[in-house]
């Protein structure tokens, strides 16, 4: 666990390598930008020599360079840091599913950005299904931004819609139905 004087804000995405693209990583720079205590936590799943390779290349597009670019980890130590985290942040045009499951089995708010096909409207589907709030949902960039910066201005916020989600079993009873 985290500690208590930790005032770092902890934004988590586990999209695969293949998912990133210069336009998901510029929204991502614009939500962290306004906050100096926002840092990204990504997770592609890259071996410890591609993500040294890759770091100075995903790293250009933070300006601010708080981004960390982690080799692929243990599940555990997965499942720990979604639980640690504040925020995660869904890719898109190739958004998750079994990854969203986990990540909010684990109790952390997300924000998606639902499109028109099926491999972009899952995290609006399951956010949906749990009963979460609408404007997690983003229609555009500018509302995935907007609603990622509301999350990581407002602690309180982030506290509510962790207690939304619920505990595991909620989750993933709610999913299996």
């Amino acid at each position: 666990r985290r500690p208590y004087d930790d005032d770092r804000i902890r934004v988590v995405s586990l999209a695969s390598f293949h998912k990133l693209h210069a336009g998901l990583l510029a929204s991502w720079e614009s939500i962290l930008a306004d906050n100096p205590t926002a840092w990204l936590d990504l997770l592609p799943g890259l071996s410890v020599e591609r993500a040294q390779r890759f770091a100075p290349v995903i790293g250009q597009h933070f300006r601010r360079g708080r981004v960390e670019l982690h080799p692929r980890l243990p599940r555990a130590a997965i499942a720990d840091l979604l639980v640690d985290a504040d925020l995660y942040l869904d890719s898109f045009p190739f958004g998750g599913f079994n990854t969203l499951v986990e990540v909010l089995a684990a109790g952390c708010p997300v924000v998606t950005l639902e499109g028109s096909q099926a491999r972009n409207r899952f995290g609006a589907a399951v956010l949906r299904r749990l009963g979460l709030p609408e404007w997690l949902i983003a229609r555009d960039w500018r509302g995935y931004v907007a609603a990622a910066r509301r999350l990581i201005g407002d602690a309180g916020l982030r506290t509510e819609i962790r207690a939304r989600i619920g505990s595991r079993e909620r989750v993933l009873s709610l999913l299996a139905d």
